[in-house]
């Protein structure tokens, strides 16, 4: 291995293509041979002057019938996406809510404000995105409240016990300090 400044302070090592390559072939069943076997453009293959066994490598490549042909198309199944469920979103949102939603890139044009000053979101969810919607609802606290859908009620309370589990001797705590005073 070799060790050498780089212009910038750092240090930075090489290891040998010999050391590389007993790493490789203890590593990795390599064997040269089959793989050139199958090489449908050399050219992205070409081996450095600098590898081991280089005569070997050139020799395959020459060895190999270059077809100026296209490449015979492939039978396979193209996967479809699966359309997700989409779920009927209603949160309702106080004043304040509002406020707060407004400016969400996703959300801020689905707020219907009401004569109260209220206001509603209303769109559609899909199943997959149940906890990422989850999480912004939390963050708008108690300033909205999930009409539906009822998984995403699932989803708020499965996020809402997380949390809470990440403060349980706090909690505790604060409730037999509040006993003190």
């Amino acid at each position: 291995m070799t060790i050498y400044p780089l212009p910038d302070g750092w240090i930075t090592y090489q290891i040998p293509a010999a050391i590389n390559l007993q790493i490789m072939e203890t590593v990795c069943d390599l064997h040269y041979e089959d793989a050139y076997a199958h090489i449908k453009c050399p050219v992205l293959f070409l081996p450095a002057e600098a590898e081991p066994k280089l005569d070997v490598k050139l020799a395959l490549i020459q060895a190999m019938t270059i077809v100026d042909a296209p490449a015979p198309a492939l039978d396979l199944p193209v996967a479809q996406p699966e359309e997700p469920e989409l779920l009927p979103l209603r949160i309702r949102l106080t004043r304040k809510g509002c406020k707060l939603a407004e400016s969400h890139h996703q959300f801020g044009n689905r707020i219907s404000l009401l004569a109260d000053g209220s206001a509603l979101i209303t769109d559609t969810v899909a199943s997959s995105e149940l906890d990422w919607v989850a999480r912004f609802v939390l963050g708008l606290g108690r300033e909205a409240t999930v009409e539906a859908p009822a998984a995403l009620i699932v989803s708020l309370r499965r996020e809402m016990d997380a949390v809470i589990a990440f403060y349980p001797d706090t909690v505790q705590a604060q409730a037999e300090h509040s006993k003190k005073w």
